[in-house]
């Protein structure tokens, strides 16, 4: 089984009250996850229901890995 990372998300310094398609950068960040539903490495995640951030589950990648992929 490929190794998965669980990755926890805070709202960042722009986020604005209301959901997650109403942030700025919104169709980025779906670009950004698309892009890894493609590679087959995004496998579920979504936001907290307080909006306060999100949680993804990312397979075939080591923890290191998925740090480089979203500090980029």
């Amino acid at each position: 089984m490929p190794p998965r990372v669980v990755v926890v998300w805070r709202a960042g310094p722009t986020w604005t009250s209301g959901g997650v398609r109403e942030q700025p950068d919104w169709d980025a960040h779906a670009e950004f996850i698309d892009a890894l539903i493609a590679k087959g490495t995004f496998v579920m995640g979504g936001p907290f229901a307080d909006n306060s951030g999100s949680m993804s589950l990312l397979e075939g990648v080591s923890a290191e890995d998925s740090r480089r992929m979203v500090e980029g």
